[in-house]
């Protein structure tokens, strides 16, 4: 620090640590960067309302897809995961991003509109590409979708995801912006995105939210299908 701002501090060289450009130097400096880059998170950033939620939530159906697609991933990235996008124009890679950490990886669609079933279409077909093209195991791949809403019960949605873990052995786990959200306001992480698996016989996430907050949450039953279906 000089003068109350943060100056960068030119050091010799010889103080420096380099990294080789391989895969050995790629690996040293995400280490590197993975303990210098964890402080500790205490408290609670922001208490979860259904008037903070809600207009967030109005304001993302204003928002482009590119950057409904940039606020989910780096809601994924603050919440301890890797996250990319698939790059616009590529016309080999048509699924909306991918994740990984420490536990698990998976495809990611976002949707933030009403036709859910496209959502899970879209997922089907991520994950055949990624098997095809770079060998990615389907056992192995924990797709996952990010939605505003979480749909009726009376749609067709619930009863796929149900069919498509019965018969091809593959949960699609699903999570709204407003469970990132609530999640990163209480300064948590999210490395197991199994425990958000709802299909048609519970289309609830509340208690997957509860339980790494650690405490109940103040949003009521339904308001915008953040944690469950609002019919």
């Amino acid at each position: 620090m000089k003068g109350g701002k943060a100056k960068i501090s030119h050091a010799d060289k010889k103080d420096l640590d380099t990294f080789s450009v391989d895969m050995v130097g790629i690996q040293k400096q995400n280490r590197f960067l993975e303990e210098n880059n964890r402080p500790d998170k205490k408290g609670i950033i922001q208490k979860e309302s259904e008037r903070i939620v809600g207009n967030i939530c109005d304001k993302m159906k204003v928002m482009s897809q590119e950057e409904q697609n940039i606020l989910a991933r780096n809601l994924l990235i603050k919440l301890g995961n890797h996250a990319t996008l698939a790059r616009q124009g590529n016309v080999y890679m048509r699924m909306d991003g991918f994740y990984s950490n420490k536990k698990q990886f998976g495809v990611v669609e976002i949707e933030t509109g009403a036709d859910m079933l496209d959502v899970s279409r879209a997922i089907l077909d991520d994950v055949a590409v990624v098997n095809v093209r770079y060998g990615v195991d389907k056992n192995k791949n924990h797709p996952l979708a990010i939605v505003l809403s979480l749909p009726n019960k009376r749609t067709d949605y619930w009863q796929v995801l149900k069919d498509i873990r019965d018969i091809v052995e593959m949960p699609i786990e699903t999570i709204t912006f407003g469970a990132l959200l609530i999640l990163l306001w209480n300064n948590k992480e999210v490395h197991d995105f199994d425990q958000f698996y709802i299909d048609v016989d519970n289309s609830s996430i509340r208690s997957s939210v509860v339980s790494l907050v650690g405490r109940s949450v103040n949003i009521g039953d339904g308001f915008y299908g953040v944690l469950e279906s609002s019919k």
